[in-house]
This record gives C-alpha cells, structure tokens and sequence, in this order.
C-alpha cells in the first residue's frame, strides 16, 4: 500500500515548480559593450600619442579628452543616456582623433608606431638585438654567419688555391670546408643587405609585419646567388668588369649581398645565347 510523504522536502519541491510557472520579471538591457574596433583605435592613438610627444610633434587639439579618460567609466553610460548613440559617438571621435594624429606623425604609420610599442612595454629580454622578433632574427642570423666564417676559415684546406681549383677540381674535406666556408660568406652578404634595409624601415616608422617571409626569402636567395656567381658562372665574366682582384669570398658576399643583381646577370646571358641562336633578323629588301 503506497503512503503519502507530507515531510518538508516535497512542500519545497512543489513550490519551487509553482515558482517556476510564473512569468519571470523582464530584465533591464545590458550596457552595449565596446566595439572591437574601439579598443584597436583607443590603443592607436595611445601609441602615436606617446610616439609624438617623445618627438615633440606637435598634437591635435583635444586629445586629452579621448584618451586622458578612462575608456570603461567613458564606455559604461547612464541610466538615461542611450547606450549605442554614445558607443557610436565615440568611436567617431576616436576615428577622427587618430586620422589626426596619423597625419602628425607621417611618414610613420600607426601599425609600425603600435608594434614597436607593444614591444616596447613587452621587455623582450633579447630587446638589445633588435626592436622587433625580425630584427632580432635577423641579427642572430648575422652573427651565427660571422662566427661560422671565422670557424670554416680556421682548417688549412680553405686557401685561395683550393677556391680556385673550383667544384670539379676537388673533392672530400678540401671540397666541403671551401663550399661551407664561401656559403657562410654569401649568407653574411645577404643577412647584412636584409637587416640594412628593415633598420631603414624601422628608423622611418613604415615597417611591416606582413612582409617578414620575404626576408627570409631572400636570405635563401642570397645564398643561391653567392654560389651561383663564384662557382657557376665563368670566371672570364668579370674580366672585364674591373674585378679581376675580386677573390671569390668577396664574390660570394657581393652575390648574396644582391641576388637581383645576379638575376639580372644571368638573365643578361640568356638574352645573348638566344640572340645567338637566332641570328640576326633578315633584313628587308628596300622599296624603290
């Protein structure tokens, strides 16, 4: 025979569920959150704000409002105010502040300014080898191929009479501790002409991030450049150039220093052996 439970535990049970049934009270909006875009704009303008009065560079007029404020207390609005309108104004002004002080601090770009300040407060503990992860790269590239000429340098077969005796002239340890050591001098060549040219982008403020593989495209390029000019090509192609002196160390650094130079040499030798297995062009007969 089944007898009823009238203990507590079923009374609070069969209030909650009576609780439940009754339409809940609406809830006030929430606060609309601050665009994405705001926060990419709001740290921007801090960053170039902080760049131009390092320099002294003279500011647009009001920045102390938008950013000496605190960007919750000025997101969050009042009870009586309108959430969006006040987002949306802010952002305007945000906007306008920051094509201000883009123009203020040209040529340097906003992205630039805002990395190097990132990196800046980061306190990388490599910082002293260069303000960004590239420069960094890059300089350890730089050293690694000083040190690994100096090494490759030390045996007694690297000498200017087994360099000139060429890949097909030689052969085992000879061979290997040559082609290392003019390697490691095309490698020097191509990371200087790579850290040249980023310490000029980032001395102008119009460095890049999205053009970091590029740079590691051309290490490898210069690379193939220094070996393609002191072992590939004739040695009687610089006869004439003025570079008779030139021993091929200093062929290999020049080559990995400029691999479009290389480029254009040997693109200037397929254009002579075309013309010559063309021919001369038949000439017209002429009209009387």
């Amino acid at each position: 025979m089944r007898t009823l439970d009238f203990t507590a535990a079923p009374l609070r049970r069969a209030a909650a569920a009576a609780a439940d049934t009754v339409a809940a009270p609406p809830r006030l909006a929430a606060a609309a959150p601050p665009l994405p875009l705001d926060r990419q704009l709001r740290r921007e303008c801090e960053a170039m704000a902080s760049h131009a009065l390092r320099l002294g560079i003279a500011m647009p007029a009001g920045w102390t409002v938008l950013l000496g404020s605190d960007p919750e207390a000025a997101a969050a609005p009042s009870a009586s105010s309108q959430p969006q309108a006040s987002t949306g104004l802010a952002a305007q002004q945000l906007a306008q502040l920051h094509q201000d002080l883009a123009r203020a601090i040209a040529p340097a770009t906003p992205q630039c300014i805002t990395l190097l300040d990132d990196e800046r407060r980061r306190a990388h503990p490599l910082a002293c080898l260069g303000p960004v992860p590239l420069v960094r790269a890059l300089t350890g590239t730089a050293v690694c191929c000083l040190l690994a000429v100096v090494l490759t340098g030390l045996p007694a077969e690297v000498s200017m009479d087994n360099m000139r005796a060429g890949i097909l002239a030689s052969s085992g340890r000879t061979l290997l501790f040559n082609m290392l050591f003019l390697l490691f001098c095309a490698g020097l060549g191509a990371s200087f002409a790579s850290l040249f040219q980023v310490h000029g982008y980032i001395a102008k403020g119009t460095y890049d991030p999205k053009y970091d593989a590029a740079y590691a495209a051309q290490l490898i390029l210069g690379v193939m450049s220094g070996l393609i000019l002191v072992e590939m090509l004739p040695p009687q192609l610089f006869d004439s150039a003025g570079m008779r002196s030139f021993g091929k160390p200093a062929l290999s650094m020049l080559g990995g220093f400029s691999a479009t130079a290389v480029h254009r040499l040997l693109q200037r030798i397929v254009e002579i052996v075309e013309t010559a297995v063309r021919g001369s062009a038949p000439r017209e007969p002429r009209k009387e």
